[in-house]
């Protein structure tokens, strides 16, 4: 008996956790997150049975014997199909591991809120389709007498509104002269910000433009953009998108880099070699461009 209560057990644990990374990452046998998300409720419905079974006082013989005959088993209550927006983003939260469960939005979808950083170059839609009309960028349209379009790229930060299956709705938040903007994008187009203990952001390769003279150093200036930022307390906020090779410094053989902290006139660049990038000296702080 007690082998058996213990295979039920794990199964309906290995249900729910299938159940939830299906939420996050659909896949077979859960190809739908909506079908993951009644799979999962289903899943907790059967823990929260078994738990009461497996928590209940030990029969008395009496009692015993009165059971002995078997009971009609009753089936576990299915979720509903019209499950509610709040319990279905709660599920989700719980998966993606969110501090407060976000609100629900449009058709299943939830409104994470949170800041995130862009991979690759994509034009924002005004609907979760791949053929809805594009944003239209106004301004740049008018300057050039041309039709331009609002993109996004690496050099972007936005803020998910409301995340589907598929796509995304999200503003701009970097830069802040384009904050009024938002659309659609494919959800792939996005990635979560990972940070420090402190919030300070962790750079990665894909953060970066890169070009003929960077690419090939790709480690050593992630790695050196991110002890700049860690380092030097005036480096803030950080242009990964900046970096680029010293056309008045170095060698061929032995080039130097920079990459530009600070915004307007407090903005200086800190200069550093690719083997910098494990020096044990500290990047210090610099004086602003005009004075530098």
């Amino acid at each position: 008996m007690q082998s058996t209560t213990q295979f039920i057990a794990f199964a309906l644990m290995l249900w729910l956790a299938i159940s939830l990374v299906s939420i996050a990452i659909p896949f077979a046998p859960l190809r739908k997150r909506r079908t993951a998300m009644l799979s999962c409720v289903a899943a907790l419905t059967g823990c929260f049975a078994f738990g009461l079974v497996a928590d209940a006082p030990a029969s008395t013989p009496a009692q015993a014997a009165q059971k002995s005959s078997p009971a009609p088993s009753v089936a576990a209550p299915a979720p509903s199909v019209a499950e509610s927006d709040e319990t279905a983003a709660i599920i989700k939260a719980s998966a993606l591991g969110t501090a407060t469960p976000p609100a629900a939005c449009g058709e299943g979808g939830l409104a994470l809120g949170d800041v995130v950083a862009v991979t690759g170059r994509h034009e924002l839609r005004s609907a979760a389709e791949s053929d809805a009309p594009r944003i239209k960028n106004e301004k740049a349209t008018r300057l050039l007498k041309t039709p331009q379009y609002h993109v996004i790229d690496n050099s972007t930060k936005v803020r998910r509104l409301c995340v589907q299956d598929q796509w995304t709705k999200v503003r701009i938040t970097s830069p802040d002269w384009l904050s009024d903007v938002s659309g659609w994008v494919p959800g792939t187009a996005l990635r979560v910000i990972e940070r420090t203990e402190t919030g300070q952001q962790i750079f990665t390769e894909a953060d970066f433009i890169w070009d003929t003279d960077t690419s090939q150093f790709k480690a050593q200036i992630t790695t050196a953009v991110n002890r700049i930022s860690a380092e030097n307390p005036k480096c803030s906020p950080i242009d990964p998108g900046s970096v680029a090779k010293s056309p008045s410094r170095g060698t061929p053989d032995d080039p130097v880099f920079f990459v530009t902290c600070g915004t307007g006139a407090e903005a200086f660049n800190v200069w550093f070699r690719p083997d910098d990038a494990e020096a044990q000296t500290a990047f210090t702080a610099k004086a602003p461009l005009e004075n530098s």
